[in-house]
């Protein structure tokens, strides 16, 4: 379900068991130079197999497109390169906090249930977002990070938000999951949990 009212969100903040939160855009934006990486692997696919990959709407097809004519062992050396280029941006700082970050944390603090936990579900690296969080002392607020080398399909795929649901024992209806992209919001769709974009969070908050 889409939160699209500042009543309903504050209605689903008292009673939800947990909230998901995507990181680049809704909680850091990392600044990653995304399309310079998706050019890299296309022009180098193209080098390799003289085969052009086909031009997808979402970033991460390219990666089932891929996977489908090659395997995993060409797909994982692609996520190799990714994983390196988004590590070393974060690494040298090229990364700011949102207001997600900067205010909207506390502001949701003020209306959930004390038992109300936090976890993330990024497409971004394990290793990226535990630098993101480590830089900024925000480990000790999320108590699940599934990064994008945690599961075996990306969003919009709901595998990591059920990986959550499934080990905690919750009720899709009490979950909400924040982000800033419609694969967020196909991937809360996908596991049948309500969204709200972080734009509209942030506009019902303040």
């Amino acid at each position: 379900m889409i939160i699209d009212s500042k009543k309903k969100l504050i209605s689903l903040l008292k009673t939800c068991s947990g909230i998901l939160y995507d990181l680049d855009g809704t909680l850091f934006d990392l600044h990653v130079a995304w399309g310079n990486i998706q050019q890299y692997i296309y022009n180098h696919y193209k080098s390799e197999y003289g085969v052009e990959i086909p031009v997808f709407n979402r970033f991460y097809a390219m990666f089932d497109f891929i996977k489908k004519e090659k395997g995993k062992d060409v797909v994982q050396f692609y996520l190799n390169y990714m994983k390196e280029q988004e590590y070393n941006a974060v690494k040298e700082k090229k990364f700011s906090p949102t207001w997600l970050t900067n205010e909207g944390l506390d502001k949701i603090g003020e209306l959930i249930r004390f038992d109300t936990f936090y976890a993330i579900i990024s497409s971004n690296f394990h290793e990226t977002i535990m630098e993101v969080l480590t830089q900024y002392e925000m480990l000790d607020k999320f108590q699940i990070i599934i990064g994008r080398d945690d599961v075996e399909i990306a969003k919009p795929n709901p595998e990591g938000i059920l990986r959550i649901i499934n080990a905690y024992n919750l009720k899709r209806e009490d979950v909400i999951f924040i982000g800033d992209t419609i694969t967020d919001e196909d991937a809360a769709h996908n596991a049948q949990v309500n969204f709200i974009y972080v734009d509209n969070l942030q506009k019902f908050l303040e």
